[in-house]
């Protein structure tokens, strides 16, 4: 584990330079007034699912929940608070997709991750938004994140791609993460790219927190899909929008979606894990404070082609 380093970046810089930054968001009157809202909704797992449940999640992730109608009304909270204030810190974003992140005590562990890529130019930058509703650190489960980890190498990621770091995720959270410590309404805006986690929420109390998905305005945004059968390196793309996420139940991604416009389908080649030495490096190069220019090159799909994953379209099939 590394702790935070002060900084006298702004957040933009740090956002460039860390993949992340943390500013204030929302008023505590408007934390309270969330919470008493969000402690009327019903969804189907009552804020507290178990390891046996449909996801083997212990978390509350509002895509998750089966409540339609639930989903419905979360989202439109989330809408009333944050709509205006993301508009204003990201002009030229929309929120895609929103959620509510909540760990019941004893439980709620988020494994090493990226999130999710939902725009066809893997060039383009997106981010989340995580803003707890009350204060959090280690002992409530808060995020941790590798800084730097966003300009490692560029990637696809979906729920039935393997990502780059399989295989070392144990060193990733015992020696590479970051915790983030922060106070209700606060925001964290990081890079889609950037690698991170969460623990179990080890407190006696709930640890409720707004989660936002944000792409720029103008840009296409898709679903990635592989059937992950034994050497396939074919991804097929479907245009998506933010009816995706309140239409489909995500029990439902672990086949090929239906009902969508297709893109086609591109060839992924030489896709393949990074070594735990070549992680160490990257991170070792990022720590040393190369320059932008040197260490942003690692992220271009140029050079992702003469590293780690080769060429990620090689080639346009078209539509099956």
């Amino acid at each position: 584990m590394t702790m935070p380093q002060s900084s006298k970046k702004s957040p933009r810089e740090e956002l460039d330079a860390r993949g992340y930054c943390v500013i204030p968001l929302v008023t505590k009157e408007e934390v309270q007034e969330l919470l008493r809202d969000i402690s009327e909704l019903k969804p189907d797992d009552n804020f507290a699912p178990s390891a046996n449940s449909s996801f083997e999640k212990t978390y509350h992730l509002t895509f998750l929940d089966t409540n339609f109608e639930y989903k419905r009304r979360a989202k439109e909270l989330i809408t009333e608070t944050f709509g205006e204030k993301i508009k204003a810190i990201l002009p030229d974003f929309r929120i895609l997709d929103k959620n509510f992140f909540i760990k019941p005590p004893g439980t709620g562990e988020l494994n090493v991750h990226r999130n999710w890529t939902f725009v066809r130019d893997q060039r383009v930058r997106t981010f989340t938004v995580w803003c707890p509703l009350v204060d959090v650190d280690e002992t409530n489960g808060t995020i941790q994140l590798v800084t730097g980890s966003h300009r490692f190498c560029r990637e696809v990621v979906s729920p039935t791609v393997a990502t780059f770091f399989e295989g070392f995720q144990s060193a990733i959270i015992d020696e590479y993460s970051t915790p983030i410590e922060m106070k209700a309404g606060e925001a964290l805006i990081f890079d889609d790219q950037i690698i991170h986690w969460s623990g179990n929420n080890m407190s006696d109390k709930p640890r409720p927190a707004v989660v936002m998905a944000c792409v720029p305005v103008d840009e296409e945004t898709v679903f990635y899909f592989s059937d992950m059968k034994p050497g396939s390196t074919l991804l097929d793309v479907y245009k998506i929008d933010y009816r995706f996420f309140d239409d489909f139940s995500a029990l439902k991604l672990a086949n090929r979606p239906q009902g969508l416009e297709s893109y086609g389908t591109f060839e992924l080649r030489d896709h393949r894990p990074i070594s735990y030495e070549e992680f160490v490096d990257l991170k070792r190069r990022y720590d040393k404070g190369l320059e932008r220019s040197e260490m942003q090159s690692l992220s271009t799909i140029q050079d992702v082609e003469r590293t780690f994953f080769g060429k990620l379209f090689d080639r346009f099939l078209g539509p099956k």
